[in-house]
């Protein structure tokens, strides 16, 4: 928390001192995409997911964070492993208190998440899904942030939440036999993002 305030209270008082006066806060049709910045440390831009928004009104939004990610590798000359996840979190947000350039917002997102994979050997077999690496996951979030305008069309923030994630594993398949995995986890806790949200409104 300590590492989080400094960078806040840098952008904060930046902001303030500007003379570039910022835009009005989001209204009905406004729309974002925000990327997570972490400006004091060695690797300072994260895309690891996309986060969207499409604001019903000044006061209220739709969101939705979300990854794709497919990795494919050859090993030797008889071998590719292959692996899909898919991540989706459609959710709502309420910007409850908004003053100047400050928006602070709460609501929640579901979280739905699938991940899948395949072990090619030869042409003729195919595992799926070994060491149960294959998953589909249902979760509920409630999320509270705040939005800092710093510019015309760009601002930062910070978000944090606390939520329910339950995976269910999927059977494998090993040489045509499938093998049962009843496994299931369940998670509960908070959640938060060391780096800040760098967003552009258009």
């Amino acid at each position: 928390m300590k590492k989080l305030l400094l960078p806040l209270l840098v952008v904060t008082m930046l902001s303030i001192s500007t003379n570039v006066t910022a835009q009005n806060l989001p209204s009905e049709g406004d729309r974002t995409f925000e990327i997570m910045i972490s400006p004091f440390s060695s690797s300072p831009i994260s895309f690891n997911q996309f986060r969207l928004r499409q604001f019903r009104g000044s006061d209220s939004a739709y969101r939705l964070r979300g990854d794709i990610d497919y990795e494919s590798n050859r090993l030797g000359e008889n071998r590719k492993d292959s692996e899909f996840y898919i991540q989706l979190a459609p959710g709502i947000e309420w910007h409850a208190f908004q003053y100047d350039r400050l928006s602070m917002y709460y609501g929640g997102e579901l979280d739905l998440s699938f991940n899948t994979s395949r072990n090619q050997i030869n042409e003729d077999r195919t595992d799926k899904n070994i060491n149960s690496t294959g998953f589909f996951g249902l979760g509920i979030n409630g999320i509270i942030g705040l939005d800092i305008h710093f510019l015309q069309r760009l601002y930062t923030g910070l978000e944090v939440g606390y939520g329910l994630q339950m995976y269910n594993y999927l059977d494998g398949e090993v040489d045509g036999n499938t093998i049962e995995n009843n496994m299931r986890d369940i998670y509960l806790g908070r959640f938060s993002s060391s780096r800040f949200r760098l967003g552009v409104r258009f």
